[in-house]
């Protein structure tokens, strides 16, 4: 039924979306349909459909989020899940790989810049304009399957467009100009005008300086599980991301690492504890400083003395190896 109706957005959909995606679509229709709940779908998983793009996740907006979720956790097979109560959310993982994300409709305030929301229950109206960016902002109805698109995400899809939704968005949340990054690259799009203006204000007044360690961290490394890798690093030195921590990104030299790195067997990456390509290009960024701004980075991000060594003999083996 909800594949049918999913199909007015886009009719070719059963050339992308994978079986499994579709079928847990259908069930949790149904549960919405037969326990009467309101609620939406939203961001990724809309944006993916306009583009012709196949989705693991699932996010909803529903007032029932608790409900929902516990019925899940309790009639699908499921790898994981967590509550959330301060931030209203219910993250289950499936054991077939679909991630679905439920979430109360919800206020976000932030006391500060880079810090956590406070979050509080609201409307669907105050929902939408909490979210990062206008192509992630597109709601479908569960009822009545009506498209809600306030900030008209559905526009900026066609013109491949990442747009913000406010002027201190960048402000309250630093992490979204990765996450912009991201977008851009994983799509091809570009920031629209008053989106790469702010991100040059952001930049230029430090915002991410504003979040912790861990955060910054790990939304490196999401971005690092991206495939457009060069796209990413072109938009970071552009942009002087990471010029706050003195990070100049030599893109010639990262691909030759990058290359260096893929010509390595199995083995020889987990001897130096490289154990995926995020972690890898996330070491990498560190081989432009000297020795002193590199350690202070690493102490930064918590990386141990014992990785710190491995790392080291890992450079030690490039530089050895490059030679020849």
């Amino acid at each position: 039924m909800i594949i049918k109706k999913l199909k007015s957005l886009n009719n070719k959909i059963d050339d992308f979306l994978c079986e499994d995606t579709k079928s847990i679509l259908e069930k949790i229709h149904l549960i919405f349909k037969e326990k009467n709940f309101q609620g939406y779908l939203v961001g990724g998983i809309i944006r993916d459909i306009f583009l012709s793009k196949n989705t693991l996740d699932i996010d909803i907006v529903s007032p029932n989020f608790l409900e929902i979720g516990n019925y899940i956790i309790n009639n699908f097979s499921v790898e994981k899940y967590r509550i959330n109560e301060n931030f209203l959310t219910f993250n289950i993982k499936l054991t077939n790989g679909i991630n679905i994300d439920i979430a109360s409709p919800r206020n976000e305030v932030y006391p500060f810049s880079g810090s956590l929301p406070i979050v509080s229950f609201c409307d669907i109206e105050d929902d939408v304009a909490r979210r990062d960016f206008s192509i992630n902002s597109i709601y479908l109805n569960l009822q009545d399957f009506k498209i809600f698109d306030k900030f008209n995400g559905i526009e900026d899809i066609k013109n491949k467009k990442v747009k913000i939704l406010h002027n201190k968005s960048f402000y309250d949340d630093p992490t979204r100009i990765l996450r912009g990054i991201k977008f851009a690259s994983r799509y091809n799009f570009s920031f629209d005008k008053g989106t790469d203006l702010l991100i040059k204000k952001a930049v230029d007044e430090n915002y991410l300086e504003n979040i912790s360690s861990d955060r910054l961290r790990n939304e490196l490394l999401l971005l690092f599980k991206e495939k457009n890798i060069e796209s990413i690093l072109y938009f970071l030195k552009d942009y002087n991301i990471l010029n706050f921590l003195n990070i100049n990104i030599d893109i010639k030299k990262i691909k030759e690492y990058i290359d260096f790195y893929n010509s390595l067997n199995e083995k020889i990456k987990e001897k130096f504890f490289i154990d995926y390509f995020e972690n890898f290009l996330f070491i990498i960024l560190f081989f432009s400083l000297n020795n002193q701004n590199r350690e202070n980075l690493f102490k930064k991000f918590n990386i141990s003395k014992k990785k710190i060594r491995k790392i080291n003999e890992f450079f030690f083996y490039y530089l050895d190896i490059s030679t020849f």
